[in-house]
């Protein structure tokens, strides 16, 4: 065996092992964040009513580029009045919200990929009311936010097989509803 045969052997080898860890051991990574236009405005279907709502969105991206994040679900964890530190949620517990045009509470990201939760939404004739679209039963579990007012709030996102990734944001309630926006925290 010469060397040449030697180098293309240890070559071959250590791309081999390079390409285990990028596939492997590069570090699981969701990151979530706000585009430009982070709104839809939409009819609510299931009202009677149909009212047009204000729908604003968190965008949930899956950094790696060779593995899906599977069984993805979104959660708001914390809500606070700005300049109080009164959890508005009941006992604490979080509610798990649902995502963009999408009836169950998981999906799959793909490599690469993003999708969008519903953060919040307010209807257009009263964007003073903070409305969530969360898998809840109980009313209590529903904040009764209203008023013009400033809200810290915080977001997780976990799925199977990655590590959970949470954020905070300020949502601005208004009763004009073109000053209702929501923003990264500092």
């Amino acid at each position: 065996m010469g060397w040449i045969d030697v180098y293309t052997i240890t070559v071959s080898t250590v791309s081999l092992i390079l390409g285990l860890i990028h596939q492997y051991y590069i570090p699981d990574k969701l990151d979530l964040k706000l585009n430009l236009s982070n709104y839809e405005d939409a009819t609510i279907l299931n009202d009677p009513q149909r009212p047009v709502a204000r729908y604003f969105h968190v965008e949930v991206i899956n950094k790696h580029d060779k593995k899906p994040a599977k069984n993805c679900k979104a959660y708001l964890v914390s809500l606070m009045e700005e300049g109080d530190n009164k959890e508005l949620l009941y006992q604490n517990q979080m509610l798990q919200l649902k995502w963009k045009g999408y009836p169950f509470p998981m999906i799959d990201i793909p490599p690469n990929g993003a999708q969008k939760f519903d953060a919040f939404y307010v209807i257009h004739n009263e964007p003073d009311r903070l409305l969530l679209n969360a898998f809840a039963d109980f009313t209590k579990l529903i904040p009764n936010v209203k008023g013009n007012k400033k809200l810290r709030v915080k977001y997780r996102v976990t799925a199977d097989n990655f590590k959970a990734k949470e954020k905070g944001f300020i949502i601005t309630l208004s009763n004009q509803l073109s000053n209702v926006k929501i923003e990264a925290a500092n």
